[in-house]
């Protein structure tokens, strides 16, 4: 049975992207702002290449591949440039964080409400955020649970560096579900490219609106106030072991049988998962059967 719908418990004020009213001021220099790590360097993904990739019909879910455009850049184009004047929407985007991390467009709900969030661009986040998500995804998946962004960053915070460079996630005292995952910067900074949105198609399946290019953020390190759904799956969450291979979990994710996948492991990890997991479907059947009877919706701690 699947999970009753969540809705979020995000709040504007607990983001300082989203509350402050100077959150689109940032000196039209980049290079007042941006590393020179990010401003400097070029694509190397050459138009064949481009070409190569979308053939591969794996960037894109096939019902949308009408909605976007996929284009080299011109060897002047930064990730962190925004568009110039005129120009129809865009994002850049990094080969390796679909390619090697599943992702695709347009963005899932919980992707883009993640990105809405912190206030970032999707060439923003690291690649190692990226995979985050994506792990993170499938231990909600695990449990049948719906993931959302508060319950995500009351597990993670994001650290933005000064000068602005890509944004990790980084797990709070205490709750590193993940290991992190180790992708070197050679081996995701030069390779982007761009993405048009055809006819204002939207890049994600969701009303969530978040940056297109680069912003100017803070740290959001607040934990989010929690909805009650988000706060009765906290304690199921904590009970996964620490320090779970992210890049194994990734991995996982991308294969259909993910779920049974990521029960190996837990098995490989000497970790009983059956008590637990049986608790969550008992809890999850309770609480649909409460919301058709128009009930208190149950609470358990595994």
């Amino acid at each position: 049975m699947s999970a009753p719908s969540s809705s979020s418990s995000l709040e504007v004020s607990d983001f300082p992207f989203l509350s402050s009213p100077e959150r689109e001021s940032k000196p039209a220099d980049l290079r007042q702002w941006v590393d020179e790590e990010v401003w400097l360097q070029a694509s190397f993904y050459l138009s064949p290449l481009v070409s190569h990739y979308i053939s591969e019909k794996t960037w894109c879910a096939t019902a949308y591949a009408s909605h976007f455009q996929a284009v080299a850049c011109h060897p002047i184009d930064r990730v962190c440039h925004p568009s110039f004047h005129g120009e129809r929407d865009f994002i850049y985007v990094y080969e390796p964080v679909f390619r090697l991390l599943g992702v695709t467009l347009p963005f899932q709900h919980f992707e883009a409400e993640v990105l809405w969030a912190l206030g970032l661009a999707p060439s923003q986040l690291h690649p190692s955020g990226w995979a985050v998500i994506q792990a993170f995804r499938l231990v909600c998946r695990f449990y049948g649970v719906i993931p959302t962004a508060a319950l995500l960053l009351f597990f993670y915070y994001s650290d933005v560096p000064t000068p602005a460079s890509w944004v990790r996630l980084v797990p709070r005292t205490g709750r590193d579900l993940f290991s992190e995952y180790q992708i070197s910067s050679s081996a995701f900074r030069p390779w982007f490219f761009k993405v048009y949105a055809c006819e204002r198609r939207s890049f994600a399946a969701t009303a969530r609106s978040f940056p297109l290019h680069w912003q100017l953020v803070p740290n959001v390190s607040k934990v989010p106030v929690l909805s009650p759904e988000d706060q009765t799956w906290v304690p199921f969450l904590e009970a996964l072991p620490r320090g779970m291979d992210c890049k194994a979990l990734v991995e996982m994710a991308l294969r259909p049988d993910a779920t049974a996948h990521f029960k190996d492991y837990l098995r490989d990890q000497n970790f009983n998962f059956r008590p637990v997991l049986t608790q969550a479907k008992v809890l999850m059947r309770a609480r649909a059967d409460a919301l058709l009877r128009n009930e208190a919706l149950p609470r358990v701690d595994p």
